[in-house]
C-alpha cells in the first residue's frame, strides 16, 4: 500500500472512531452534539507543484479566497467538519488555473480558557483542479490530506465563535500531457503531488 493511501486510510479511521464516543456521551448527558455554520476567508501563502510548471512562468492572480464550513461538535473535545474552500487563481504563460478543495475533518480541541481553545485539524481533502497549458489538460477532483492548526474563541453568552488558523492540503494528481493532434485527448500523463498552505480566519454561529 501507497504512503499516500496509509494516510488517507488513518484519517478516515480516526474521523470514524471520533464518531463511536457520540452514543455514549449522549447517554450520560456529558455532552449533546451542537451543529454550527460560518464563513470565513483566507490567504494563499504557499503552492508547490512538483514540477508541472517547470519552463513556463507561473504568476499567482488572486491569493485569497472564501471559504464555507459546517460541523458538529461531537464532544467537549472534539468536532467534525466539512469546508468548501477556494485554493486561488494563477496564470502559466497566459494560460489561468483555479483550483478549489472540499475538506472533511476531525478537530481536536484543548479545554477552554475564557473561551479561548486551540485545535488541531485532522483530514481529507478533494482538490478540483481546472488546469489548461498549451500542452496540458486536467479537470477533475484529486484525494489528498489536510492538516493544520488553530484557535479558536467562543464569545461568551453568545452563539458566536471566532477562529484562526494554517493549514496544508497535500493532493496526488495524475495530469495528462502531451500534444493534442486533431482534437484528440492526451493519451500520455504523469503524477504530481501540489502542497497548498493557507492562513484563514473564521466566524461562525453555533445552534
Amino acid at each position: 500500500m501507497s504512503k499516500g493511501r496509509v494516510l488517507l486510510a488513518g484519517c478516515a479511521a480516526l474521523m470514524i472512531g471520533g464518531l463511536a464516543p457520540l452514543a455514549q456521551a449522549q447517554d450520560n448527558g456529558a455532552h449533546p452534539p451542537r451543529f454550527y455554520v460560518g464563513l470565513g476567508a483566507q490567504d494563499l501563502r504557499g503552492f508547490r507543484d512538483d514540477g508541472l510548471y517547470d519552463g513556463l512562468t507561473l504568476n499567482r492572480e488572486d491569493d485569497t479566497g472564501g471559504m464555507l464550513y459546517a460541523g458538529v461538535e461531537v464532544l467537549s473535545w472534539l468536532s467534525l467538519e466539512a469546508t468548501f474552500r477556494d485554493l486561488g487563481e494563477y496564470r502559466a504563460d497566459g494560460a489561468r488555473q483555479e483550483f478549489g478543495a472540499l475538506t472533511v475533518d476531525a478537530l481536536f480541541l484543548t479545554p477552554p480558557v475564557a473561551g479561548l481553545s486551540a485545535y488541531g485539524t485532522l483530514g481529507l481533502a478533494g482538490v478540483a483542479s481546472d488546469i489548461r497549458l498549451p500542452d496540458t489538460r486536467r479537470d477533475s477532483s484529486d484525494a489528498g490530506v489536510h492538516v493544520g492548526v488553530g484557535a479558536q474563541w467562543q464569545v461568551p453568552k453568545t452563539p458566536i465563535g471566532i477562529r484562526a488558523s494554517v493549514s496544508r492540503i497535500y493532493a496526488d494528481a495524475e495530469i495528462y500531457r502531451g500534444i493534442d493532434v486533431g482534437g484528440q485527448p492526451f493519451a500520455d500523463s504523469q503524477d504530481y503531488r501540489f502542497r497548498f498552505t493557507t492562513a484563514q480566519v473564521g466566524v461562525h454561529y453555533r445552534f
